[in-house]
């Protein structure tokens, strides 16, 4: 997701030049608050992202090709790779954050409620380029923001991420598995990953595991609490349920897989490699 700063709030420098090919970006950089110009007189503007070199790559491809049409724009790229959070943290708080940044709708509440983000509607209102009615109108409700008695939109979606369950046919095949078919069930889950667990050396620490995953953020953990018909809220969304029983049975199970069961790896014994690099 694509947040923007409150930075520089009473600039609106080439506002109407940036309009033209954010939809070619899938990043809102027509929103930019505000930018500093170069000594060479080009305005310059701090983009912030996480992301694998692949990713970063096809990003810097397309800002080569935004400086080509806009020569008198600079894109500077801050690509943060690891601890994207905490680095943010530490340019917000020092007053040095990027003029545009990636983030997500989970931590989008800690700059909000800050007072970092402006409001985009009335921008998108003077967009000839793209409206609210181009984006699924859920993922708007992600990034809005009651600030006093005004409500904002904080931040645009460049995408929508769905969580899917990912296996490894070869360590299937290897340990005379049958592979994963519609109706599997918690207690088969576990089985198959207990079987592909193992300790091939003997000295009582799993070389392989059968079950890979974070421990946060709640887009991990969610699906377990709701499988076991639990609910983050209640239905008026006035009091968090997560200490009902079956909340607490859907988080318990997802907690033993690494604690109890060891069948997932715990932090020290991932090597520093996350759930997808494993």
């Amino acid at each position: 997701m694509v947040q923007i700063l409150q930075k520089f709030k009473g600039a609106r420098c080439w506002l109407s030049r940036l309009t033209v090919c954010c939809s070619a970006l899938l990043l809102s950089l027509f929103s930019l608050a505000g930018c500093k110009d170069d000594a060479d007189g080009k305005a310059h503007i701090q983009l912030s992202t996480w992301g694998s070199a692949q990713e970063v790559a096809v990003l810097k491809r397309l800002l080569v090709d935004f400086e080509k049409q806009y020569p008198d724009i600079r894109v500077e790229l801050m690509h943060i790779p690891d601890n994207y959070y905490q680095k943010l943290h530490i340019l917000v708080a020092g007053d040095m954050a990027p003029d545009v940044m990636l983030t997500n709708s989970i931590n989008f509440p800690v700059y909000a409620s800050q007072n970092v983000f402006m409001d985009l509607e009335p921008l998108l209102a003077q967009s000839q380029t793209i409206r609210l009615g181009d984006f699924y109108e859920p993922s708007l409700q992600a990034f809005k923001w009651q600030s006093g008695k005004q409500t904002i939109l904080g931040a645009l979606p460049r995408d929508i991420s769905d969580v899917v369950v990912f296996y490894n046919r070869d360590l299937f095949k290897k340990a005379g598995l049958p592979e994963p078919r519609r109706g599997w069930d918690w207690q088969t889950f576990l089985e198959t990953a207990r079987a592909l667990t193992t300790d091939q050396d003997g000295d009582g620490r799993p070389e392989v595991f059968g079950v890979s995953f974070y421990a946060q953020p709640p887009l991990f953990w969610l699906p377990f609490v709701w499988s076991a018909g639990g609910a983050l809220f209640d239905a008026r969304l006035t009091r968090v349920v997560l200490d009902e029983p079956r909340a607490l049975e859907g988080l318990r199970f997802y907690a033993d897989l690494r604690n109890r069961w060891h069948v997932a790896p715990r932090k020290v014994e991932s090597g520093g490699a996350t759930m997808s690099q494993l």
